[in-house]
């Protein structure tokens, strides 16, 4: 029999992980709703998807949804079960994983990141313009962590073996660590564009960096928050400590609430897509002749406009030149702006 305060201990924590999971359900329905509703109906926001980027990640959604559900329907009912039922005994009681609501909360957790992963390699391949080698390790990555989590639902399975099995926390360990390792690596690629999109366009000004300018927005789009909490659930997880089940709700949850929050910026057009990725950051050479300085006259400075260039790549090199359209008249002097020459 297990020791009844280390029995207390597992029960207070785990009634407090469900307020918790309660919780970060109810703003994960939000989310989804949010964003699905966005999705099938494109008029109510500015979506920068397409038609079949929009059909794939609704279905990609409900997916989600069923999964993240079939997962808290079925914590909560282990647990409930649990402080009910055998409330003296629930250390040894939550080491069973052979029953039928530890094994539906397992599977369905183990899809359920399998399905958040699966969107982060999606988003990095995509912001890094669709380049295959880019997302090449992490797909390597990705692909022996379903191989790891297949065993480790096998093992879970097993009679007798429980959540405490030698077998058990070794490819839970494995499990978990492979899928933060790749969730880091996939932030940093997409935190690493998102900045150094934030660095090119930056002289174009506050309308065209409006997607990337906001640190919030990188952080919200690279998944950040899902990294960090599977960064601090892993020693726990390796520790059995009773706290472990608190940032165990935090690391499950987010890795539902990351995709969706992608989703939904997505859906607003407040992220980037192809139609974004697929435009030209090539800094352009700007030459501009010598400034001609008048004494005689009065005003303080001038504003001139560039012609907008095409991007027809079959238009060879130009130089085009732009007069400037008023002059801001003052007490002093005038600069009068001469001829702004834009190398393409």
């Amino acid at each position: 029999m297990a020791d009844p305060q280390s029995s207390a201990a597992w029960a207070r924590v785990d009634l407090v992980c469900l307020c918790v999971q309660c919780v970060l359900y109810s703003g994960y329905v939000v989310l989804t709703t949010s964003s699905m509703y966005l999705l099938v109906n494109p008029r109510k926001s500015r979506p920068l998807a397409g038609f079949r980027t929009r059909v794939i990640l609704t279905a990609y959604s409900i997916c989600l949804f069923i999964t993240t559900t079939l997962y808290f329907i079925g914590n909560s009912e282990y647990v409930a079960i649990g402080l009910i039922d055998d409330s003296t005994n629930y250390a040894m009681y939550q080491n069973d994983s052979s029953g039928l609501w530890p094994v539906l909360r397992d599977t369905a957790l183990i899809v359920n990141f399998w399905l958040a992963d699966s969107l982060l390699i999606w988003r990095a391949y995509g912001i890094w313009n669709y380049n295959v080698w880019v997302v090449a390790l992490p797909i390597l990555v990705y692909i022996a962590n379903i191989a790891v989590g297949i065993a480790l639902l096998v093992a879970t399975t097993q009679p007798n073996v429980g959540f405490t099995g030698q077998s058990v926390i070794a490819l839970g360990t494995a499990f978990w660590s492979i899928s933060v390792a790749m969730d880091v690596i996939v932030t940093l690629l997409i935190a690493g564009r998102l900045l150094w999109y934030r660095r090119k366009m930056g002289i174009l000004g506050n309308d065209h960096t409006r997607h990337y300018i906001a640190i919030a927005g990188v952080f919200a789009e690279s998944a950040a928050v899902y990294a960090i909490c599977g960064i601090l659930y892993i020693p726990f997880y390796t520790t059995n400590f009773p706290i472990q089940d608190l940032f165990a709700s935090l690391f499950y949850f987010s890795s539902s609430i990351a995709p969706v929050v992608i989703i939904l910026r997505v859906a607003l057009g407040a992220t980037e897509t192809r139609k974004t990725s697929e435009a030209s950051f090539t800094a352009h050479t700007i030459a501009f002749q010598p400034v001609e300085y008048s004494q005689n006259q009065t005003g303080s400075g001038a504003l001139a406009s560039l012609v907008h260039a095409t991007d027809d790549s079959k238009v060879p090199p130009t130089v085009r030149s732009a007069q400037s359209l008023h002059v801001l008249r003052g007490n002093e002097d005038t600069y009068e702006l001469a001829d702004v020459h834009v190398q393409y």
